[in-house]
Order: C-alpha cells, then sequence, then structure tokens
C-alpha cells in the first residue's frame, strides 16, 4: 500500500475536530508528522519541545490547517517541567482530550 494512500485511510478513520493533543518533540521528526497528522483530523495541538527549538516547521503545519498551537518548553526527563507543563495545559487550553 503505498504511502498517501495509508494515510488517507488513517486520516479518514481519524476524527479530533474540537479535541486538543499535547505532542512532545513536535519541532521534526516523528512528533512533527504526528502534529501534523493530528491537525488535519481536527486537534488543536501543544507543542511540548526542549527550550530553544525550532518550531517553524510545527507553526506552519498547524497553522496551514487552521488549528491552534499552544508551545510549551521543557524537558519531558524533568519532572519540574511535565508539571509546569500541565499547569498551563490546564490553564490556558482546560486540559486534554
Amino acid at each position: 500500500m503505498k504511502r498517501q494512500h495509508r494515510e488517507n485511510v488513517l486520516m479518514a478513520s481519524l476524527k479530533l475536530n474540537g479535541k486538543t493533543a499535547l505532542i512532545t518533540g513536535g519541532a521534526q521528526g516523528i512528533g512533527l508528522a504526528s502534529a501534523e497528522a493530528m491537525a488535519r483530523a481536527g486537534a488543536n495541538i501543544i507543542g511540548f519541545d526542549l527550550i530553544g527549538s525550532d518550531r517553524s516547521q510545527l507553526e506552519a503545519a498547524v497553522s496551514a490547517q487552521g488549528r491552534r498551537l499552544l508551545k510549551i518548553e521543557g524537558d519531558v526527563a524533568n519532572e519540574a517541567s511535565w508539571s509546569e507543563a500541565r499547569r498551563v495545559v490546564e490553564s490556558k487550553s482546560g486540559g486534554l482530550d
């Protein structure tokens, strides 16, 4: 099965309108691809990336789908970063779906 066809089949079954998704490592690689797919399926995206990450591709991908992006900086290996991320998510977006 060709990649585009597989993606179309997956996206047809994935409906995330009005949902919010937290993506770690969304600035590049698998995280960016996941954020693009979820935004295409209708989700708003919270991108949790290392401090100083270039998020220009993530911003472009999410905005191209007409979705909102909330950017959070931190380190997924640091418990304090997760606590702060949770606080920001709850205060700015009302939580995750």
